[in-house]
Order: C-alpha cells, then sequence, then structure tokens
C-alpha cells in the first residue's frame, strides 16, 4: 500500500495572510519547526513533507545540513526556486521509493503530514529508511481533542485521521522504542482564537452530518471538494469568504500590522500538561534514548 499523502492541500503561508486565524495557524506550524531546531544544532536534518520549503530556513539556522522531500510536484518545484541554496537537496517522492540512500539524517521533522496519510506503516518505515541509528522524529499534528466529537470524521476534507495524545502516541510506540507526547499551549488569545475557529468548524460538522439534510450537506461537500482541487488556492479562498458574507456566515478578523506584533511564536509552548486542551501536538520519537524537551 502507498505511503503517498494528498497533494491538493493548499500551500502553506508563510508571506501574507487573509486573516488572523491564518495567521495563528501559522504561527503553530513555524512553532514546530522552532522546536525542532532545538535538536538540529550540528546535525543533519529533514523535512518530511516540507510543502514549498518555508521551514527549512529555519532548520538551517542551527543544522549542519538540512533537505526536504514531498509528493507535491508542484511545491517541490515551488521550493527549489523559493530556496535555491536548498535545491539539490528538495527532493520529489513517490510515497514509494525515498530519493537517496544513506542513512544519514540525524533528525527528521515530519509536520502536519500524518493526518493526511491513509497507510501509517508505510509512512513511518519511509522515514526510518533514512534516520541514521540515533535519529530523532518529530510528528506534528493538530489535536483531535479540540476539533472533533467521539467517531466524528475529521471535518478537514484533506485529513484521514487526527489523532489525541494518547492515540499518537500508541500509533507510534509500535515503530520507535522511545515516544514523548508533548501539547502546545498559550497564555496569550493565541489558544482561543485557535479552540474558537476548531469549535466553529465542529458545529458546521455536526450540522453536516444530521438527519436527511446532513446526507444532502455532505453530497454537495463532495461536489465542492472535487472543484476546488482543480482551482488556485487563492481563488479558492476568495469564493469561499464571498460565500460566508452572503450567507451572513462568520468571517474571521481581517489581518493588520497590528496583529503581527501582537502575536509571536515567543507567545507558544509545548508541555506535557493538559494535552487535551492543547491546540497542537508533537510527538518526539527515537529508538535510542531521546533528552526529552520541556
Amino acid at each position: 500500500m502507498t505511503a503517498k499523502v494528498q497533494t491538493n492541500h493548499p500551500t502553506v503561508p508563510s508571506d501574507t495572510f487573509a486573516t488572523v486565524e491564518d495567521y495563528i495557524i501559522f504561527l503553530m506550524h513555524r512553532k514546530a519547526y522552532e522546536y525542532a531546531s532545538a535538536l538540529a544544532e550540528g546535525r543533519n536534518v529533514l523535512d518530511w513533507g516540507c510543502n514549498n520549503g518555508w521551514g527549512l530556513p529555519i532548520l538551517a539556522k542551527k543544522a549542519q545540513r538540512v533537505g526536504g522531500l514531498d509528493t507535491n510536484e508542484d511545491r517541490v518545484k515551488e521550493a527549489r526556486e523559493r530556496y535555491p541554496e536548498y535545491a539539490k537537496s528538495i527532493w520529489l517522492y513517490d510515497g514509494h521509493n525515498i530519493p537517496f540512500t544513506e542513512r544519514d539524517w540525524d533528525v527528521v521533522i515530519s509536520n502536519q503530514v500524518i493526518e493526511h496519510v491513509p497507510d501509517v506503516t508505510s509512512y513511518v518505515k519511509g522515514i526510518l529508511s533514512g534516520l541514521s541509528d540515533k535519529g530523532v522524529v518529530l510528528f506534528g499534528t493538530p489535536n483531535r481533542e479540540i476539533r472533533l466529537d467521539e467517531g466524528m470524521k475529521p471535518w478537514n476534507e484533506f485529513h484521514v485521521t487526527e489523532f489525541t495524545a494518547e492515540q499518537l502516541a500508541n500509533v507510534l510506540r509500535e515503530h520507535f522504542r522511545y515516544v514523548e507526547v508533548y501539547g502546545l499551549q498559550s497564555e496569550s488569545e493565541i489558544a482561543d482564537i485557535e479552540r474558537n475557529r476548531c469549535a466553529r468548524a465542529r458545529e458546521e460538522a455536526r450540522k453536516r452530518g444530521t438527519g436527511q439534510q446532513g446526507i444532502l450537506r455532505n453530497t454537495r461537500a463532495t461536489v465542492k471538494r472535487a472543484i476546488r482541487s482543480t482551482l488556485p488556492d487563492a481563488l479558492v479562498t476568495g469564493l469561499r469568504d464571498q460565500y460566508r458574507r452572503i450567507r451572513s456566515m462568520p468571517v474571521a478578523p481581517q489581518m493588520s500590522d497590528a496583529v503581527t506584533q501582537k502575536f509571536s511564536t515567543s507567545q507558544l509552548y509545548y508541555t506535557k500538561r493538559d494535552l487535551k486542551t492543547a491546540v497542537d501536538l508533537v510527538a518526539v520519537c527515537s529508538n535510542r534514548p531521546i533528552e526529552t524537551l520541556s
């Protein structure tokens, strides 16, 4: 079975943001790279699922060598164009065969990927095939606890499976001897903004899943997903916001310079406490004893 992930996920924004919520999501994703960078000093670091490569410069600040790979040809092309200094170490992955032969990656970060993967075993085996004997892998992923009801399928159309902290640990312990799971928290408004976004999406998912109306909504959703997969990301975002305004649905607050000055990754931190309320999760995994991070 292939380990290939869905390849029509929107590009991770790293330059401009339409809404405050978009910016918060970016900060959450960036924090995972900053977190991985703490393990990267003087080591070879691979970004497994690098998207358009935006995390590579963060890792490169401390790493000896960085690389990235992705299953999306367009994203790989964009990454090579954005960061020509890393272009020779950014690979297109076919979901079966890793594009390098040496097992010399000391740290692998696979951020916001595992929830897209239909076959976790093949996916992890691919990562292990390039990992050094003392290597460490970090898996960043959304926290199911704040996003879904019991038994609810992911409302994010690109996600196959979302995990609680316990579920994530159990899945990864099938492949690694040592697994430590941390939750992303914030004492600022950042956490509330993300939790509120997820609560709205969950409520919409509840409505879509009830009775005959739910069946009709699910049918319409399937058609919309098929259409969206053929349209540019920017056009999809614009059409979605226009539709919300017409229907008087909530539209996330628009971005401003004041928002970027107010919020930053310094207000986010990982901890083992309160995992049920964490806005994101990261699992630190190895087959050798690892120094846990707090």
